[in-house]
């Protein structure tokens, strides 16, 4: 039940596609290539600079950032410029719900990728999700400002879990004993998660 809703809410909440603006930003973003991992959305990186929607890649860039480097982490080539649009032209994102990019478009992502995705609502623990999962996509909210989502790509290996792009004063790549410690401890909410 909680799932059918959570749909909803989002399909209700995705942004009308604006081409215009979409082919201006496909325009601008196609000067810009990454090979290897993202670690950083800042505004001095080149991810801070990309724009999608309204904004850049500093302000809204985590969920397509955290697809890419799911993406990247499995072997894919990821055109980021063509992956931004897709989220655009097909009404992917979300600014009235303080996310920019719908977790169903990031899960869309990467099924027209050929990759297998599952989306789980309100998944409670993490750990065991991504443990046994290929690679992952979180989604959590800052407890303090509720509306305020992040995604971030994980997985496991090497005893450890590996988070990319976590957030605000750590860039790179945090390794963790548990990601749901790790949340706790900062008050993060886990709304969702895409595992392989």
């Amino acid at each position: 039940m909680v799932g059918f809703i959570l749909r909803k809410l989002m399909r209700h909440n995705l942004k009308k596609p604006d081409n215009g603006r979409a082919a201006d930003n496909y325009a601008y973003n196609a000067g810009f290539r990454f090979d290897g991992f993202i670690y950083n959305q800042s505004g001095e990186s080149d991810a801070g600079k990309v724009r999608m929607g309204g904004g850049t890649g500093e302000t809204n860039g985590c969920g397509w950032i955290a697809a890419y480097n799911l993406l990247y982490y499995l072997g894919h080539k990821a055109d980021v410029p063509r992956m931004i649009n897709e989220f655009e032209t097909g009404g992917g994102t979300l600014p009235r719900l303080g996310c920019a990019v719908s977790p169903l478009a990031v899960a869309d992502c990467l099924a027209k990728r050929g990759l297998k995705a599952s989306l789980k609502w309100l998944p409670g623990a993490a750990d065991p999700r991504v443990r046994n999962a290929k690679a992952a996509v979180l989604i959590f909210l800052n407890g303090y400002r509720p509306l305020n989502a992040h995604y971030v790509f994980a997985h496991f290996s090497s005893g450890a879990y590996h988070l990319y792009n976590p957030g605000v004063n750590c860039l790179g790549v945090l390794d963790t004993g548990s990601i749901d410690g790790w949340l706790k401890q900062r008050k993060y909410f886990l709304f969702g998660v895409i595992t392989l």
